[in-house]
């Protein structure tokens, strides 16, 4: 999550006034405010319109400066829409005036969006790139925050590439560096990152208490889009535990907010996990229903990392209710995804899922496959849940007393209740 750089904006809007020997700036700089107090509290449109009038004015004066800030607030309104090729499009000709214009803030500020924009598609090196230039520029502008910020984001590659604890570690910095600036947005927005990777470690306490840490610090900026983000990662605590009727609440909240500021990505993710409480409850039709509509608006944001996910949810109810043509349609879209963003974890769940589809015709191939998996695990869950499937597939044993040893582990560890009904089958599947 990023957001435009008023601060760098407003500098280059008045240098370029002060050399001009003008104030016809002070109107601009008034407009760009209204505009980004808009674009706070969700009123996308409004503000959209606000930065196109000054994107004009600025053209109309000959001031590149304004022009070029003019283009990334915008460049990032298309961006939070989920319209990341006209992102790209108009953040690149920023960059390209900051660049005539040797603007070190405005190229830092530029790179991050463009960052931003290849990341949410799934483009980790292009993204990458990018945080890491706009760190560079940063630190030679002596900006402490804006490093910050491009540490966030470099840590939010780390996370989808799985690297938790990497990820978990910047953040902390950037944690650290928001209080004793007192930048309540950046303190904002890595609690929900932070929250996170504790989500990830199935730390659901700290995970509650980081994520609620955003909503209230998003409620103090009136910044809905960080309200609503928070809603939807409390709404994914409360299902990992259980608590369905906790989670449509969250759920609830975060489609209306998503609606109300066309946040595309944020309706998809929401229609997701409300696919997810209506599988848990056995309501397939409804989840299903859901599914589809988290699918259709994850290409139509062309969110891959969260796409891949959905299409694996979809996969997983048409094999659970006996349709195994179009789970294996969806799955091979997942993995054709997991493989074109360098994503292990998502491959790694896609060829679980496509092994307990081949076993329907061929159950020893899908054994050999899920045995051909288990060194690559990685972890104990993964591990338990590939033992799980071998004793589904073959009806050995020994698999499921090696499965229900790790699910009793894990439980032990951290309580949930999709640990404790895995735990139950395997009991009952006793010979």
């Amino acid at each position: 999550m990023g957001k435009g750089g008023d601060r760098q904006r407003r500098r280059a809007c008045w240098q370029e006034s002060v050399r001009a020997g003008r104030r016809e700036h002070y109107p601009y700089q008034v407009i760009t405010s209204k505009a980004e107090v808009l674009d706070t509290v969700g009123k996308w449109a409004q503000a959209e319109e606000l930065y196109r009038s000054q994107l004009q004015w600025a053209r109309n004066a000959g001031l590149p400066g304004c022009e070029a800030a003019s283009l990334n607030a915008l460049g990032w309104m298309h961006h939070q829409r989920g319209e990341d090729d006209k992102a790209r499009e108009l953040i690149s000709r920023a960059l390209s005036i900051y660049t005539d214009l040797n603007d070190v803030g405005g190229l830092a500020q530029a790179h991050s969006q463009l960052g931003g924009a290849h990341f949410q598609i799934g483009e980790y090196p292009e993204a990458l790139g990018h945080y890491r230039r706009a760190q560079e520029l940063s630190k030679q502008l002596g900006d402490l925050q804006s490093e910050a910020k491009a540490m966030n984001n470099i840590g939010n590659i780390l996370g989808e590439q799985g690297d938790d604890p990497g990820a978990l570690a910047l953040y902390q910095r950037v944690l650290e560096v928001s209080l004793k600036s007192g930048n309540v947005f950046m303190e904002a927005v890595v609690s929900g990152n932070i929250g996170a990777s504790q989500l990830s470690a199935r730390e659901y306490g700290r995970a509650l208490e980081m994520f609620s840490r955003q909503l209230e610090l998003g409620g103090r900026l009136g910044h809905k889009l960080l309200m609503s983000a928070a809603y939807g990662s409390l709404a994914g605590v409360h299902l990992k535990m259980g608590e369905l009727d906790r989670a449509l609440e969250y759920i609830s909240q975060r489609i209306r907010m998503a609606e109300e500021t066309g946040d595309i990505k944020g309706q998809a993710m929401a229609w997701d996990y409300l696919g997810n409480v209506h599988y848990t409850k056995g309501e397939h039709g409804p989840a299903e229903s859901a599914f589809l509509k988290a699918v259709q608006l994850g290409r139509r944001a062309n969110i891959k990392f969260f796409l891949c996910s959905f299409l694996q949810n979809l996969a997983c109810l048409y094999l659970d209710t006996d349709r195994p043509s179009q789970a294996a349609e969806a799955n091979g879209q997942a993995l054709e995804l997991a493989g074109e963003m360098g994503l292990p974890e998502a491959a790694f769940v896609s060829r679980r899922i496509a092994a307990k589809i081949l076993a329907l015709s061929d159950p020893q191939a899908a054994a050999n496959a899920l045995n051909d998996l288990l060194p690559q695990a990685g972890d104990k869950e993964r591990e338990a849940e590939v033992l799980a499937s071998l004793f589904e597939v073959t009806g050995d044993d020994d698999s499921r007393l090696a499965a229900l040893k790790l699910y009793r582990e894990l439980n032990g560890k951290t309580p949930t209740a999709e640990y404790g009904q895995t735990i139950l089958r395997l009991e009952r599947a006793k010979k």
